[in-house]
């Protein structure tokens, strides 16, 4: 199935706050913080929050590449 569909089943919305992207990834918030400053993961909208579409296409990057290399 398509990620973005599956992000937003299981979220209930297109949009992501900083906690549930840590959650997903399973990450601290500064670590995320981070990786967007190094423009290793998407920048939040001007709301602070993330859209599904771009959270899912980071995964899909990601899940591709092997896991001693990974971003995320």
């Amino acid at each position: 199935m398509n990620t973005t569909f599956l992000l937003m089943a299981k979220y209930d919305s297109v949009t992501l706050t900083l906690g549930q992207v840590c959650n997903l990834l399973d990450k601290k918030p500064q670590t995320i913080r981070n990786r967007v400053a190094m423009g290793k993961f998407p920048r939040a909208t001007n709301d602070g929050v993330w859209r599904v579409q771009d959270v899912a296409d980071y995964l899909d990057r990601t899940a591709n590449v092997p896991s001693g290399s990974r971003a995320a």
